[in-house]
């Protein structure tokens, strides 16, 4: 199914390959330099994910937070300071809590969520959070959008 990998992505991020980083449609979560000394190097992929609410009949397995706690889990800490994750789609409320949670430092989304998201629309989560990563919104919007409504039309027909 080809939604699949598309939701989430924490990486650590050079700005030339923010497009490319999207067009791979992967869950993940990417790590900075300063963690080479652990034995992870620049842009390395920490943690890859999909969402799994149906499969796991949970409501809060969204990609966001699977990928969060995947990474923190592998990294051995409870912040994601050097870290950048990267989504198909803004993400709602409760995973925009857990980004500023976990202290991510940037946010990078493909397609904007007027109904469900919380950081360009809704509740605007990480105006009112201590924690603010950086927010660069509307990467591949166009294709972002157009997996998501082909994967929706499939999952109905």
């Amino acid at each position: 199914n080809g939604f699949r990998n598309l939701d989430l992505k924490i990486r650590t991020e050079r700005p030339e390959c923010t497009e490319t980083y999207m067009r791979t449609r992967g869950s993940e979560i990417f790590e900075d330099q300063s963690l080479k000394d652990e034995g992870y190097s620049n842009d390395q992929i920490v943690s890859a994910t999909h969402n799994l609410v149906k499969h796991r009949n949970d409501p809060t397995a969204h990609a966001e937070i699977l990928a969060i706690q995947r990474a923190t889990k592998i990294l051995n800490t409870p912040y994601l300071e050097n870290c950048d994750i990267y989504v198909t789609l803004e993400p709602c409320p409760m995973c925009a809590s857990a980004i500023a949670w976990s202290r991510l430092r940037r946010l990078y989304f493909g397609a904007y969520d007027p109904k469900g998201g919380g950081v360009i629309h809704g509740p605007r989560v990480l105006e009112y959070t201590f924690q603010k990563p950086e927010i660069i919104g509307g990467i591949l919007e166009k294709e972002c959008g157009l997996l998501l409504s082909d994967f929706f039309k499939n999952r109905r027909s």
